[in-house]
């Protein structure tokens, strides 16, 4: 009888290794375990996905932020420019138009002197001197003074020169004061020589006809500025008619 054979076979030792003994690392080394160590060794493996680091370059945004205040700063010049262009615009403005204002009511009030047309005191006679009467009246706001005044009358088919009556006119009113409700009575005669037979026969026979003329210089009390008032009144004496040849204020 043979010898019992205690060699027994192991079929996953090969070699006849003897089989390892389990650990706990391989006790525990399920599948859920491996994929939690492997997550761990990929954290460890792989560096985290960070934002990329923005660098600011400090000297180009100075010099940006310059520039910026540079644009407001010459917008703001160019503003505070155009204003006082426009303010002095409106001032020039503001200025002509006072003047024009002030010339327009300077104008509007200023003296006009004019004489009514003048009446004869009797009838005419040869050899006897007319002698008229009128009014020196002002159609203006403004009081004068009258400074000088002359005045003249002659007969003649056509009027004579203004000119005249500077050389061969009647000095009278001086020193009147003539306002517009304060109208001044004047009283003046014929020249010398009296009135003639051949001017008297001209005159009633028709073609010919009496002229007073004269000037009166005067002072706008208001101004202080001189003017001169100019007048040629035709006359027919024997038919009752007048009208004004000339009759203008003139600035000094």
């Amino acid at each position: 009888m043979g010898k019992p054979n205690h060699r027994q076979s192991n079929s996953g030792n090969k070699g006849g290794q003897k089989p390892k003994p389990s650990s706990d690392k391989d006790s525990n080394d399920t599948p859920s375990n491996q994929s939690q160590s492997n997550a761990a060794k990929r954290t460890n493996a792989q560096p985290c996905h960070q934002p990329p680091k923005i660098i600011v370059n400090t000297i180009q945004q100075d010099d940006t932020v310059a520039k910026h205040g540079n644009r407001l700063s010459y917008r703001a010049n160019w503003i505070n420019v155009v204003a006082v262009v426009v303010n002095f615009s409106l001032l020039v403005a503001t200025y002509y138009i006072f003047q024009a204002a002030k010339k327009q009511f300077l104008i509007g009030n200023k003296p006009f002197l004019e004489i009514s047309i003048p009446v004869i005191k009797s009838p005419p006679e040869i050899g006897k001197t007319m002698i008229f009467t009128f009014d020196i009246r002002n159609f203006g706001v403004y009081p004068v003074q009258v400074l000088d005044a002359k005045f003249g009358q002659v007969v003649r088919k056509v009027a004579p020169d203004i000119n005249e009556v500077y050389k061969d006119g009647e000095t009278s009113a001086l020193n009147k004061y003539v306002a517009k409700e304060m109208p001044q009575y004047i009283t003046v005669g014929t020249p010398n020589p009296p009135l003639s037979k051949e001017h008297y026969d001209a005159m009633k026979t028709g073609g010919y006809h009496l002229f007073f003329y004269g000037y009166i210089n005067y002072k706008n009390l208001i101004t202080d500025s001189i003017s001169e008032y100019r007048f040629i009144i035709r006359e027919d004496i024997f038919e009752g008619a007048a009208d004004y040849v000339l009759n203008t204020n003139i600035s000094k």
